[in-house]
C-alpha cells in the first residue's frame, strides 16, 4: 500500500494511502488520516489514527471512517 506520512510535530502526523484490490473484482481506495502518537523512553510509542476512506470498486463508491489504536515499540 503506498503511501505518505507529514510529521506537524513531535506528537501529530498526517497519512494519506492509496489501496488496490484486485480479487474477487478490481477496487480503489483512497485513505486520508490524522494520527497522535508519543514515544516513552525505553521505545515504547502508543498511537490513535482515524481515517477517512473513499473506495470506488465495480459496486458504486462508499465512504467509511476507522479509528486505529496500538502500541509500537522501537529497538
Amino acid at each position: 500500500m503506498p503511501g505518505v506520512v507529514i510529521t506537524l510535530n513531535s506528537y501529530v502526523y498526517l497519512c494519506a494511502r492509496l489501496l488496490a484490490t484486485v480479487q474477487p473484482s478490481f477496487a480503489l481506495a483512497g485513505i486520508s488520516g490524522v494520527g497522535l502518537t508519543y514515544t516513552f523512553k525505553g521505545g515504547w510509542a502508543p498511537f490513535a489514527e482515524l481515517d477517512g476512506v473513499i473506495a470506488q470498486g465495480t459496486g458504486g463508491a462508499a465512504l467509511s471512517a476507522a479509528l486505529s489504536i496500538g502500541v509500537a515499540k522501537y529497538f
